[in-house]
């Protein structure tokens, strides 16, 4: 989830009448425009220009100024898509559900992450493969 993936806006996009020098010199000049997303938008541009229409943004990506909740409300109805898509088999299950009813959300400490201590006496690390159960509150 983090850092969130690149989302390409393409109100940042030079028009799709411009030549391909005259794009790459405006999405260079952009300062609203990530200097390390600058060839990605290029081609997303590119690609824009070659269908001959802009595309449409989905509204459904993670931003930096989400809420976990609404993160993990995201990541519930992209599964409950899946299912219905066939994508997801239902016969697994979905990790997130059932949101709307809930105070909290409990990841049991055998689902987080693994990690390595880093000891401050120079000692070797320390493996750490289960930590203790986090609990997110949805309020």
């Amino acid at each position: 989830i983090f850092p969130p993936p690149l989302v390409i806006d393409s109100a940042h996009f030079p028009p799709l009448t411009d030549g391909q020098g005259d794009a790459m010199k405006k999405i260079m000049g952009n300062p609203a425009i990530p200097q390390p997303a600058k060839m990605q938008y290029l081609n997303a541009w590119k690609t824009a220009k070659d269908k001959g229409q802009m595309p449409s943004a989905s509204g459904d990506a993670v931003k930096l100024d989400m809420s976990l909740k609404q993160i993990l409300t995201l990541m519930e109805g992209k599964a409950d898509a899946a299912i219905k898509d066939g994508t997801m088999n239902p016969k697994w299950g979905q990790a997130i559900s059932g949101l709307a009813g809930r105070k909290v959300w409990v990841i049991p400490s055998d689902q987080t992450p693994s990690c390595n201590t880093i000891p401050a006496d120079g000692s070797d690390p320390v493996d750490v493969r289960y930590m203790a159960s986090i609990e997110i509150p949805l309020v």
